[in-house]
């Protein structure tokens, strides 16, 4: 039975719904605010450990004990035990958006840094492999796995959210979880699609602490050899193509093996195996 070993590694997807800015400004013409009331809060998030069964899960700002309608302490801490948790993180945007909100809203609350992780961002990937008529989550998940993002729009539950009477904020809230849930579910999707290109993707063996596994797709198994070259430091390595993933993974010869291709006059810049 092969097995995978992807759950070891904490593989943590997961996405953040935050509100706007609550400023002051002289008019629609003018985009810089004058006085900042509010800064974002952290209105929802959902999460799903990669290998885990089921569906995404998620929480919003009403889950947890307010002080004001501002207050946002009890989601904040419950971003920060995951991410501490999460040995590689994926999101969509996630470089430049949910991991600098995570670590802005860690700093405002004092709280430390949580434990170092690696991150892995669908969006960057889709931009430096292919070129989409377009990069967002939704187009990518309709056009790679046919489901894109809930008829529920952000745009129509942050105010409420915040604003609204008490039955409209449960309501709104519940909407938001909806939809921030159908986000995490469509980028698993979009994931999956975009892994066998992703040679940019962090080591899944070294995260699992399992050495005999694919390191792109954390599966036991079967390896088909590619070709024997030598990389850019000019170093004998091997080249093999993962049979569950599809991607492929390249390590430098042992001594053993280095002798015996030679042997066989395969040790050349490149040899390829067509078979």
């Amino acid at each position: 039975m092969k097995k995978n070993y992807v759950r070891e590694a904490n593989i943590l997807l997961f996405d953040l719904e935050v509100s706007p800015n609550l400023g002051w400004f002289y008019g629609q013409y003018d985009t810089t605010p004058i006085k900042i009331e509010q800064p974002p809060i952290l209105l929802a998030m959902s999460w799903k450990w990669l290998g885990d069964k089921g569906k995404p899960q998620g929480v919003t700002i009403l889950d947890y004990k307010q002080l004001d309608k501002f207050d946002d302490s009890g989601i904040v801490r419950k971003l920060w035990e995951l991410l501490d948790e999460a040995r590689i993180i994926i999101a969509h945007n996630g470089k430049r958006f949910d991991e600098k909100m995570a670590n802005t809203f860690f700093l405002r609350h004092n709280m430390k840094p949580p434990r170092p992780y690696q991150s892995f961002d669908t969006l960057q990937t889709a931009r430096k492999y292919f070129k989409f008529d377009n990069n967002k989550l939704d187009y990518l998940g309709k056009l790679l796995s046919g489901s894109g993002k809930t008829e529920i729009t952000y745009g129509n539950c942050w105010d409420k959210m915040i604003n609204g009477t008490s039955k409209e904020r449960k309501k709104f809230a519940h909407l938001m979880d909806i939809y921030c849930r159908n986000d995490v579910a469509v980028l698993e999707k979009v994931y999956y699609k975009l892994l066998p290109w992703a040679t940019n993707h962090p080591n899944i063996a070294l995260a699992s602490g399992v050495e005999f596994i694919c390191p792109r797709c954390g599966n036991d198994s079967e390896f088909r050899i590619k070709s024997y070259r030598r990389t850019g430091a000019q170093i004998n390595a091997v080249q093999y193509e993962c049979l569950h993933c599809h991607g492929y993974v390249t390590r430098p010869l042992n001594k053993e093996e280095r002798e015996e291709l030679k042997d066989e006059g395969k040790l050349k810049s490149l040899y390829r195996n067509l078979s």
